[in-house]
């Protein structure tokens, strides 16, 4: 694993800071402009495919946890 470091950036639609909808903002449903902050963190430095994660789970015998995004 490596560490990264947390920190702070502005996430949103910055279309407003510049007086219009930027050309980039394609998505209807963009959030105002704010803050996140991040907690230091570690990530795999190695990348771990779908087909890698499913085979860790069928050797182990962990269940699958139901996905929240699709």
């Amino acid at each position: 694993m490596v560490p990264v470091q947390g920190g702070e950036f502005l996430m949103g639609d910055f279309g407003p800071l510049v007086g219009q909808k930027l050309p980039f903002s394609i998505n209807q449903d963009d959030k105002v402009l704010h803050k996140v902050v991040l907690s230091d963190f570690s990530i795999s430095k190695f990348k771990v495919t779908n087909d890698d994660y499913n085979k860790y789970l069928q050797i182990t015998g962990v269940k699958k946890r139901p996905s929240i995004f699709f």
